[in-house]
């Protein structure tokens, strides 16, 4: 392949490609917080934000043969756009975002040694009485001008 054809692979690659897509329901108090958390700890810059209201994440999740009219699953689509590319949902969704904000927030991926049954069970109560507890926006919030090109949407 030439060096221009290479130049204009890597120009029409998405932005997003290796990183990693947290997919999130846009009007969950919870979930917009834990947006609001991650952002200013991601000092790499490796996460991208999609809600799950989206046409970018009933894409992912249409690939995925997931439905994407469920808003109660939080996903974590990982090395997009690449070979290596797996989608995790639920409690394996968020040990793969704490995993990557380094030290001490990785320490909470120890939680990887309960059994899945387990976590997605404690993940369900949490997700089945989020709105309770956190609240609902009629709308997605809207990024900061600063975050903006990290949200897909």
């Amino acid at each position: 392949m030439s060096s221009s054809a290479e130049t204009s692979n890597k120009a029409a690659a998405p932005k997003e490609t290796g990183c990693t897509v947290l997919l999130y329901d846009g009007v969950c108090g919870l979930c917009n917080n834990v947006v609001q958390f991650v952002l200013p700890r991601d000092h790499k810059q490796q996460f991208y934000f999609a809600s799950l209201q989206s046409e970018y994440a009933h894409g992912i999740l249409q690939r995925y043969g997931k439905n994407s009219d469920v808003l109660s699953t939080v996903y974590c689509l990982e090395n997009t756009n690449t070979a290596d590319e797996k989608l995790h949902s639920k409690s394996r969704a968020v040990i793969c975002v704490v995993s990557k904000l380094g030290f001490p927030m990785s320490l909470v991926s120890i939680g990887i040694i309960l059994p899945s049954f387990v976590r997605d069970a404690l993940y369900d109560f949490v997700a089945t009485n989020r709105y309770k507890w956190f609240g609902k926006h009629d709308v997605c919030l809207a990024p900061t001008s600063q975050d903006k090109e990290r949200f897909l949407g």
